[in-house]
């Protein structure tokens, strides 16, 4: 409707503006991102490049108010594999905020887009109770890369853009 402003309500995933040099072709630039979302309307926007040990992230409360993260640990807990690439598929976090201990498990196999490996998870607490849904983007190079553990008889280094394109070709 040219001209003419149109309100607008509902939720939204919190997005997130990175100011970074990346290089998709460059493992060292690769990230593993959770965007949380907890039934009481809290938020939790969360990025790693745990091949360089650097985590960083934002908690976002019901009223608002937005409190950096950088004190929480997310370790991955089982692999997929997509595109004849490794990926994380499932998380313990541990965040010293809310419930501390989450499990972050996939709703269903995830799927490329592009460069990109999506899942949509489940966010569980240390009872075992679905709090929340999550959404995590994660890059090639965190787990084929330079510096990451290659499985035998796999090559690492910078990734091959060809199997990123693969799906495309089809």
């Amino acid at each position: 409707m040219p001209g003419r402003a149109v309100k607008k309500t509902g939720d939204r995933w919190f997005l997130v503006s990175l100011d970074l040099k990346t290089e998709i072709t460059n493992s060292k630039t690769h990230w593993e991102w959770f965007s949380l979302r907890f039934f009481d309307d809290e938020e939790m926007m969360l990025f790693t490049f745990p091949q360089d040990g650097y985590y960083d992230g934002t908690y976002i409360t019901k009223s608002g108010q937005r409190e950096r993260l950088q004190d929480y640990t997310i370790k991955s807990t089982s692999e997929t594999k997509a595109m004849g690439l490794r990926w994380s598929s499932s998380w313990d976090l541990y965040v010293n905020k809310k419930e501390e201990r989450y499990k972050i498990i996939p709703i269903q196999e995830g799927h490329m887009n592009f460069a990109y490996f999506e899942e949509l998870c489940y966010i569980k607490n240390a009872r075992d109770e679905v709090v929340g849904y999550c959404f995590v983007e994660l890059l090639p190079g965190v787990l084929n890369g330079a510096g990451s553990k290659a499985e035998p008889g796999e090559k690492k280094g910078r990734i091959k853009l060809s199997n990123l394109f693969r799906r495309i070709e089809r």
